[in-house]
């Protein structure tokens, strides 16, 4: 029961410092959830398909239980604690914070940061957001296991954020795996279940050296995918070289026309001469 009002008085908390002390005035009604594996760049790419809509990150709400979780290792009364009795904790915490903005009259803007590997748990969180006026997205970030477990050691490195390769494997496997109920779901992935529930879907492959943006659904302006923009870029330099060939063969046959006139003036010239 303590440790219920706890977390009820820091979610509080944690919402009053998201919309108070914001030095940038908050848009409203937009809902983003990422998805995808640790280290795959899930922030980063979160800002970008913002700028690609038109909104300034700085004016959204960003809610990422890791976050939170930084903060309770930091509490005295949470020194014991065991880190996944922690990461429950941080992910409880921020789900009530979640339950404030969504609730409230200003329908502040904000970006759920999390795996997406729980599909039921986002399915309840974006109905919520629908039900309440929320434009939601969906902002899937896209990465093969072994290149998020060497990124996810770097950042270990680094900064010391990082989690175990079981835990990025067991993520992978409820990423990729079909789900097997409901009966309506059966053979759909998380991200194919929940792409019907919002109205934009961003997905990034974060694989190669360029990461590659694609709009699936909704939006204001569609990005095209590698395949689509080489494509057109092919096209587009035929389409020159045709242009080219066909003032080429324009030029000759203008040039041929001149020729078969000056020939024609000259015939005339001498006859009259003759005459």
């Amino acid at each position: 029961m303590a440790m219920a009002m706890a977390m009820a008085m820091d979610a509080q908390e944690i919402y009053k410092k998201y919309v108070f002390n914001n030095n940038n005035p908050l848009t409203s009604g937009y809902a983003f959830f990422t998805m995808g594996l640790p280290a795959s760049g899930k922030t980063t790419y979160a800002r970008k398909v913002l700028e690609e809509l038109n909104i300034n990150p700085n004016q959204v709400i960003h809610l990422d239980p890791d976050d939170i979780l930084e903060d309770l290792k930091r509490e005295e009364q949470f020194k014991n604690k065991k880190l996944k009795e922690l990461n429950k904790l941080s992910i409880i915490i921020i789900s009530q914070v979640f339950k404030l903005i969504v609730n409230s009259v200003e329908k502040y803007s904000f970006i759920y940061y999390g795996t997406g590997k729980n599909w039921k748990s986002y399915q309840t969180m974006i109905n919520k957001a629908n039900n309440n006026g929320y434009t939601t997205g969906l902002i899937n970030v896209e990465l093969d296991l072994e290149t998020a477990v060497e990124r996810n050691a770097k950042r270990g490195e680094n900064s010391g954020r990082s989690v175990g390769r079981n835990v990025i494997s067991d993520i992978h496997s409820k990423l990729t795996t079909p789900v097997t109920e409901p009966e309506k779901h059966i053979g759909k992935t998380n991200m194919e279940i929940l792409s019907e529930l919002v109205n934009i879907v961003y997905t990034i492959d974060t694989s190669g050296k360029v990461p590659d943006i694609a709009r699936l659904k909704g939006g204001k302006r569609k990005t095209k995918t590698k395949k689509q923009r080489k494509t057109k870029k092919k096209t587009k330099k035929l389409r020159k070289t045709k242009t080219k060939k066909q003032r080429k063969t324009k030029n000759k046959n203008t040039k041929n026309k001149k020729q078969r006139k000056t020939k024609q003036n000259n015939l005339i010239k001498q006859n009259n001469l003759i005459k």
